[in-house]
């Protein structure tokens, strides 16, 4: 999974129905249905407070139909401020706050839990509950813990780490397990003896490693058939998206690549969902020869990336799933 942080300063829940199960802050639509489901449209940034997490130790969320190329997820609310635990395409999931590096983070006194919705995305009867994990729910969590498919990009530096079973490493469960494999091997020989119990430890810890073996040479082999067949080189390089064919495309209407064009009337208003790297490149190189400006007002070219853009005026003369480039010139 991803580790994303965002923090989103001064968050202050506004004034919420007495019927409202939720409060909840940020949408342009919000409505709770008579069966506990909620529909909402979120253009930008949304948060609903489920509420303290006290005993409870996983999420759900279970969503009806699905409009927009937002993302969802989960955090938590300290002092007025929300920490993201992870952010994904909409779906169903389930969470355990064990699972995220940033709950043994935060403080040890009341942590409030908040899910998180992204720009843009309308959904409807999407089901959300918080509980206690029961001894089944938490069985079936760690035998599918064991089995998740460790995400490791071509591109990357790839440690390749080991399962987890539940939240312990597998190694470390492993030995626990050859340890009640060797007491039980002795209680049901009745016999003591040093050799039993070495010949017990080594045949436990083979079959345990064995597993452990094939565990990983199914994530490697998944890896491989993933990054050979389904990788798109072009549209995903270190977790940027499509920003590379976007910029490019820019380029080229600009004709920027003209030694001769010296872009001396070329100024460029560029947003991104991230300040860091989009804008960063943009004004540093990738958009260069044109000057990068801060405000809209000063600029003659608007270019939007994963945001709603700000303007209603001039010409979109480049567009995508995710982006829109206006030339307001025209």
């Amino acid at each position: 999974m991803k580790k994303i942080i965002f923090m989103i300063m001064a968050l202050v829940f506004g004034w919420v129905g007495l019927v409202s199960a939720y409060e909840q802050q940020g949408f342009n639509q919000y409505a709770e249905n008579a069966d506990g489901s909620i529909t909402f449209w979120c253009q930008q940034s949304c948060v609903i407070l489920l509420g303290e997490k006290g005993g409870n130790d996983m999420i759900k969320v279970s969503s009806g139909t699905l409009q927009g190329n937002g993302m969802w997820g989960y955090g938590y609310i300290v002092w007025q401020n929300v920490y993201a635990a992870t952010l994904v395409e909409p779906n169903n999931y389930e969470w355990s706050f064990t699972d995220d590096p940033i709950y043994k983070q935060l403080p040890a006194w009341k942590k409030d839990v908040a899910f998180l919705v992204t720009w843009p995305l309308r959904a409807e009867w999407v089901y959300l509950e918080m509980r206690n994990r029961s001894v089944g729910d938490a069985l079936g969590w760690t035998w599918k813990r064991f089995w998740n498919l460790e995400q490791i990009a071509p591109y990357s530096i790839n440690l390749h780490y080991w399962p987890m079973v539940g939240g312990r490493s597998w190694p470390l469960f492993a030995f626990v397990l050859a340890i009640i494999a060797v007491v039980i091997t002795l209680i049901v020989r009745k016999k003591f003896s040093w050799k039993l119990l070495l010949r017990a430890s080594i045949i436990a810890l083979m079959t345990l490693m064995i597993i452990g073996g094939a565990r990983l040479t199914y994530d490697h082999g998944r890896n491989t058939y993933h990054n050979i067949n389904k990788q798109n080189y072009e549209n995903v390089v270190f977790e940027l998206g499509n920003y590379i064919p976007v910029t490019r495309e820019v380029r080229e209407y600009l004709d920027l690549d003209n030694l001769e064009n010296k872009a001396e009337n070329c100024t460029i208003y560029a947003k991104a969902h991230s300040d860091w790297p989009f804008v960063a490149h943009w004004s540093s190189v990738y958009l260069r020869p044109c000057t990068v400006v801060k405000t809209g007002s000063m600029a003659n070219y608007h270019l939007y990336f994963n945001v709603q853009p700000e303007v209603d005026t001039g010409a979109a003369v480049l567009s995508g799933i995710n982006f829109i480039f206006y030339d307001l010139t025209q």
